[in-house]
């Protein structure tokens, strides 16, 4: 990796490690207020589990090479 290729890895992670922070919070509170309200529409549930397990693979392969 170059040296400012490092740089703005250094620079940046912080800020995307926190933003992944808030958007994994976030996205666990919407599923959680949703469950109640979503009960009526049962077609919705696997659309649901599968944006969540998209989201958690995807997190699972950045987290095994995104740190500097």
């Amino acid at each position: 990796m170059s040296q400012q290729a490092e740089e703005l890895t250094e620079m940046f992670y912080p800020l995307i490690q926190k933003w992944e922070e808030d958007f994994n919070s976030l996205l666990l509170k919407w599923i959680e207020d949703a469950k109640d309200n979503l009960m009526p529409f049962p077609i919705l549930r696997p659309l649901i589990r599968l944006v969540v397990d998209t989201h958690i693979q995807n997190m699972e392969e950045f987290e095994g090479g995104g740190e500097p």
